[in-house]
């Protein structure tokens, strides 16, 4: 296992001893590489990282397909590479990662035992210019990923806005929908049935009633012009 920090002076290499003390810095990135499967590397993931069990165990098994999921303080990717064997075989090496805010770690395989081990760490080989190639790769798909977040945030809020916009323009124009039908309502329901009759309508107080419905209405809608309901 090889471990790795990651910082603006650049990478440096340390003791697997040291990592516990390298978790706790907050100032650079840490990058544990496992090139093979030990019951060792699962202590590690488990004590040290407090990965999820599941996520643990599928990084021990072989995972025929690419896979990620995601865990509240991680996140586990399976990927895979094709590699050409003898007489044109393809194999495809794998390689899982958990990848969390400050940290990475690798794990390789299993591999098929006709693939070497080197084939499998070509992805993950020393040299301090592919490093911090890596790295600014993974910045810039962070600084990506959170200008889409706020681009999504804006969108959402937008649509949100105008939603609740049109929900109070339809209880405002409700508002003046009562306050012109509910008085001209009670006076209908009050007198109406006093001057409509089946043997005998009487047209002047029904006229008289009309009349004042109307102005009824037409103060009510002032009113509401006043108050800016429409």
């Amino acid at each position: 296992m090889k471990l790795r920090w990651i910082d603006s002076d650049g990478v440096s290499g340390h003791d697997l001893a040291e990592l516990p003390d390298l978790r706790k810095r907050t100032d650079g990135f840490l990058w544990l590489d496992i090139p093979e499967w030990s019951d060792d590397a699962g202590a590690i993931l488990a004590n040290e990282f407090h990965f999820h069990p599941m996520a643990i165990a599928k990084s021990k098994d072989r995972n025929h397909i690419p896979r990620v999921h995601v865990y509240p303080h991680h996140v586990f990717i399976v990927v895979h590479a094709p590699e050409i064997g003898a007489r044109g075989h393809m194999h495809y090496l794998e390689l899982d990662q958990f990848v969390g805010e400050d940290f990475l770690v690798t794990v390789h395989g299993p591999l098929n035992p006709k693939v070497s081990l080197e084939s499998a760490l070509r992805e993950t080989p020393e040299g301090r210019a592919l490093m911090q190639d890596v790295l600014d790769q993974y910045e810039t798909v962070a600084h990506i990923s959170d200008s889409q977040l706020v681009f999504l945030m804006g969108v959402t809020e937008f649509y949100r806005a105008r939603t609740d916009t049109k929900m109070t323009i339809a209880a405002e124009r409700l508002a003046v929908i009562a306050a012109i039908t509910l008085p001209i309502t009670s006076l209908s329901s009050v007198v109406g049935m006093n001057v409509i009759v089946n043997e005998s309508t009487r047209w002047v107080p029904l006229a008289i009633l009309l009349l004042i419905m109307l102005v009824i209405s037409l103060i009510l809608l002032r009113w509401a012009h006043k108050q800016g309901w429409w």
